[in-house]
């Protein structure tokens, strides 16, 4: 059996991950004719292991002859593994080159763009709500233009009642700032607010409040609610920013990022919020049995379809499941009927 594989220069037996990390012209190729492929497959795995690289060469050639052609068939294979490793390190080279440009890059000629250092922390802020109800807020973070996901946080809004956008982001701001000052943790170069002026005054408003300064830009939508420009400066005034271009695409991103995870928040919060309700005020359903519940059957519909038995098999008692059946299958509020409002949720998230 033949097979051709890559060694360096030094004579180095190479894996072929560690072959596509290297330059192939440094590489020689080798054709090895091995006298049984089951033997030297077992022996490969076993010196990747146990050997070092120095060892891996000399250790196979009691069961290998080593050919270097230099013409027919096996000069062909030859070509073809230098090919072959050549063409997997342009392409690792291209891959490589394209992120830094939506990344790095990008983030570099934003930074110049706006007038400011390089802004290689990015923060975002975004709310979240339903005709005022589960109010809630979020943050991402982008480092170096790639999401920072355990940087990530969520809030619920404490404050405000109702549908207050400007004060609910006021209230998110001071708290994510003020802990961060108290806590001497990392603050951003830049602070992308989802939304236009009126989110960018509210927010150097919090900043001016808490003595801090940091650059804030609003990244503004159109009426399809995707990403249309850019706001920034003093006084707020749209930048110049082509939509082809890289830095255009990061903050899309980060916009659609930050929305995403704000909506995410929302959604879960609110369908705790109407599983809990509905069931709230039943005789021996404490949070525990109503968690069993919702781990048992994830939501609401699911309860009503079940059985009283099924229920009970849930980890409730049956006289207290009994009641569970009562309550869920009396009438219900229009206000707490959620299969009347899912058809506009959608309509309604994307417009806040």
């Amino acid at each position: 059996m033949e097979a051709v594989v890559a060694a360096s220069q030094e004579g180095n037996l190479l894996t072929k991950a560690q072959a596509k990390e290297v330059d192939a012209k440094v590489f020689t190729a080798k054709t090895l004719k091995f006298s049984d492929q089951k033997d030297v497959e077992q022996s490969i795995v076993k010196l990747d292991k146990e050997l070092s690289a120095e060892k891996r060469l000399s250790s196979l050639l009691a069961k290998t002859q080593i050919v270097q052609p230099s013409r027919g068939e096996k000069k062909q294979l030859v070509n073809m593994a230098t090919k072959n490793a050549q063409s997997q390190l342009q392409l690792k080279f291209d891959v490589a080159e394209r992120d830094i440009l939506k990344t790095t890059k990008a983030v570099e000629n934003l930074g110049k763009i706006l007038g400011i250092p390089k802004p290689v922390r990015i923060e975002s802020f975004d709310n979240s709500n339903i005709m005022g109800t589960s109010p809630v807020s979020a943050m991402v973070v982008f480092i170096d233009g790639k999401p920072s996901k355990k940087d990530y946080r969520k809030y619920k809004i404490k404050t405000v009642v109702g549908a207050d956008d400007y004060a609910s982001m006021r209230e998110v701001m001071t708290r994510r700032y003020s802990r961060a000052l108290k806590e001497e943790t990392a603050l951003p170069d830049l602070i992308a607010m989802d939304g236009g002026a009126g989110q960018v005054n509210i927010a150097k408003q919090v900043l001016k409040e808490l003595g801090l300064s940091i650059p804030v830009a609003g990244m503004q939508k159109n009426d399809k609610h995707q990403t249309s420009e850019l706001l920034f400066g003093d006084p707020l005034d749209v930048v110049p920013l082509s939509r082809q271009s890289q830095e255009f695409f990061l903050l899309t991103r980060i916009q659609d990022e930050v929305h995403r995870f704000a909506i995410t928040f929302h959604r879960q919060l609110r369908g705790k919020n109407i599983f809990s309700s509905k069931l709230d005020g039943i005789v021996g359903l404490g949070p525990k049995r109503k968690q069993k519940l919702l781990t048992t059957f994830k939501n609401l519909k699911a309860i009503e379809e079940a059985s009283v038995q099924e229920v009970a098999e849930a980890g409730i008692p049956y006289e207290v499941a009994e009641r569970v059946k009562t309550t869920l299958s009396g009438p219900i509020q229009e206000n707490e009927n959620w299969e009347s409002l899912k058809d506009i949720v959608p309509l309604l998230e994307g417009k806040k």
